[in-house]
């Protein structure tokens, strides 16, 4: 069901469109399929997952879509394969991700955020994060 995304602690991702843009957010999926049908969910749900899965740019909006409609394997995929584009810088917005990706017991997908974290944090050298490096450690273990 596509309202698991506030189970999953996942901030809703803002509305984009339909059409040749890769991925959507809930709420738009959701006002979508009360014009064409609830029935068309998993035939939509598809074609997103896919749409999303051979663009080469990372998008957080997109792995956050691919996790609150239950696309957990796709949503793996999708990060290892853009894992050299994901940025420290964007602290508050892959900790959700690698959060799920973790509770999800997808732990190298979680590993590859948190180093690519934990490696910007110490590039920068930003001491009111610096804190947060031993949990983040510890979770890589």
């Amino acid at each position: 069901m596509v309202s698991k995304m506030c189970m999953k602690n996942i901030t809703c991702p803002k509305k984009r469109g339909f059409g040749n843009q890769a991925g959507i957010a809930v709420e738009t999926l959701e006002e979508l399929l009360s014009v064409i049908g609830k029935d068309k969910q998993d035939e939509i749900i598809s074609k997103e997952a896919v749409a999303i899965l051979s663009n080469n740019k990372l998008n957080e909006t997109d792995a956050r879509f691919l996790i609150a409609v239950d696309k957990i394997d796709d949503a793996e995929t999708y990060l290892i394969d853009c894992a050299d584009q994901l940025d420290g810088r964007f602290y508050d917005g892959l900790i959700p991700l690698a959060e799920s990706m973790e509770n999800e017991n997808r732990h190298l997908a979680a590993s590859m955020i948190y180093r690519n974290l934990l490696s910007s944090i110490l590039q920068r050298g930003y001491p009111i994060y610096s804190m947060r490096i031993p949990k983040h450690l510890s979770l890589m273990d």
